[in-house]
């Protein structure tokens, strides 16, 4: 993974667990903190976007998978949305379980289509880079460079655009938003769908680094849930602060603790975090 000076191999792998957060927590972030409905499925669209990259990989290039895992998560998300979150916007607990027991069914049905086996993408970029004179993988290079760009695409979205102040209105304001003119539900639609996207998108960049099989969706679910918290709802540069926050922690803890001592002592300091900055990091309140 990394040859070098270790605390070197620390910043780098930080980066890319900071990098992997991002691009789950993006997604979640927008329907959850537009909705309040947080979508424990969330992470079984990230395992759909691994599948797609081992599956397909042969066939189109791990490239065009790039393309096609979001795609097919969007549709999945629309799905969802149409079928069952639309009816719990007002109901934040009974989401919470509806979305839970579309996990269970999409984790046993990915279990009964694909085996539960572990699948391994092939690496498209094989190789390492020297940086500053330490040798580091090429592909969790491109990891951390995708995590950045997809980031400072999502805030310009969110803050420079016209859908962005929309969703910004919606969020803060449905009523008045609505008053206003605003299809709010159509702004619902459009962020669960995206936010789906984005979850594949995420699982297809995961595809080639991790083992899928599918209940991996589980572990990187929480991160993003104590990133989008930490953040504090709507605001998309504490999402970014966040996310350098859990994921250097996170990444600090795997070095030196067994893992599940070390999700425990993440969730201890998220909590303490939490006690301290209840409306979230970047919050003035």
């Amino acid at each position: 993974m990394v040859f070098g000076f270790p605390i070197v191999g620390l910043i780098l792998d930080g980066f890319y667990v900071v990098s992997i957060i991002l691009l789950v927590a993006l997604g979640l972030a927008i329907y959850f903190g537009l909705v309040g409905v947080f979508n424990i499925a969330h992470g079984e669209f990230l395992v759909m976007g691994s599948y797609m990259v081992v599956f397909l990989q042969q066939y189109v290039g791990f490239w065009w998978c790039l393309a096609v895992a979001p795609a097919i998560t969007a549709l999945m998300g629309l799905v969802l949305e149409r079928g069952m979150i639309r009816h719990f916007y007002a109901k934040p607990i009974l989401g919470f379980i509806g979305t839970w027991g579309v996990s269970l069914i999409l984790q046993q049905s990915y279990g009964l289509v694909f085996g539960n086996v572990y699948y391994f993408a092939k690496n498209p970029l094989p190789f390492t880079v020297l940086v500053f004179g330490f040798s580091y993988s090429a592909y969790q290079l491109f990891v951390i460079a995708t995590g950045g760009l997809a980031f400072l695409a999502f805030v310009f979205v969110f803050l420079k655009t016209g859908l962005g102040a929309r969703i910004r209105a919606a969020i803060h304001n449905p009523q008045m938003a609505a008053a206003l003119g605003i299809n709010v539900e159509r702004i619902y639609v459009t962020a669960f769908v995206f936010g789906s996207a984005l979850a594949g998108f995420g699982g297809a960049i995961l595809g080639p680094m991790i083992p899928v099989f599918p209940y991996i969706g589980f572990y990187y679910v929480p991160q993003a849930f104590y990133t989008v918290m930490l953040g504090g709802l709507g605001q998309v540069l504490g999402i970014g602060i966040s996310s350098l926050v859990v994921g250097q922690i996170a990444n600090t803890l795997n070095y030196s603790l067994p893992a599940g001592i070390a999700q425990t002592a993440l969730l201890v300091v998220v909590i303490v975090i939490m006690r301290v900055r209840p409306q979230g990091i970047w919050s003035r309140g």
